[in-house]
Order: C-alpha cells, then sequence, then structure tokens
C-alpha cells in the first residue's frame, strides 16, 4: 500500500534535498597519521556517515581527499587519527585591472 504524504511533509522532504544540494562544501585533504588499507577504507566510510563525499583515497601515502559540509566540519576535525587541512584558494586579478 502506498503512503501518502501530507503537504507539509512533502514540503520538508523538499527543503531537506534543496539544503543538501546548495549547501556549502569546504574541500580538504585528511591524513592519516599510521595508515593501512583497512583503516583508510574504515576512515572513509566513517567520514560518509557525516555526509563527506569523498573525493579520492591515496592508500599508499595514507590520504584522503573529500569535500565537507560547511556545518560538519568541526566534526571532522576532531576524528582520532586524521589532520585535517582546508583547501586554500585565490583568485588573480583579471589582465584589465590596473596594477597595484
Amino acid at each position: 500500500m502506498a503512503r501518502v504524504l501530507s503537504l507539509r511533509q512533502q514540503l520538508v522532504g523538499f527543503a531537506k534535498i534543496l539544503f543538501a544540494l546548495f549547501m556549502k562544501k569546504v574541500r580538504v585533504t585528511l591524513t592519516m597519521v599510521a595508515p593501512t588499507a583497512a583503516k583508510l577504507v574504515s576512515a572513509a566510510n566513517l567520514l560518509r556517515t557525516h555526509g563527506v563525499t569523498i573525493e579520492s583515497v591515496l592508500d599508499n601515502i595514507g590520504v584522503i581527499t573529500a569535500a565537507v559540509p560547511a556545518d560538519k566540519l568541526p566534526i571532522v576535525k576532531q576524528l582520532e587519527g586524521l589532520a585535517v587541512e582546508e583547501e586554500q584558494t585565490f583568485q588573480l586579478p583579471s589582465p584589465n585591472d590596473p596594477v597595484q
């Protein structure tokens, strides 16, 4: 039997989907102190439970690159055995901008 959702339930569900799609994510590099392939897979799975999008797992060097929702970054930084480094970005001025 199909479950019928109220308009309120549908709107709340839609709002959650939009929030997830447009939530700012911070790109990070996570380095494991004493890496093994099993530990890295376990860490990647744990990160996924916190809403982290895993981009790559470099098991030879103990590094995971990922995108972390901004509101989850403090939680990820507290995970034991992982060093978290946020990606640094910069913007060059346009060639037409005056020299400063």
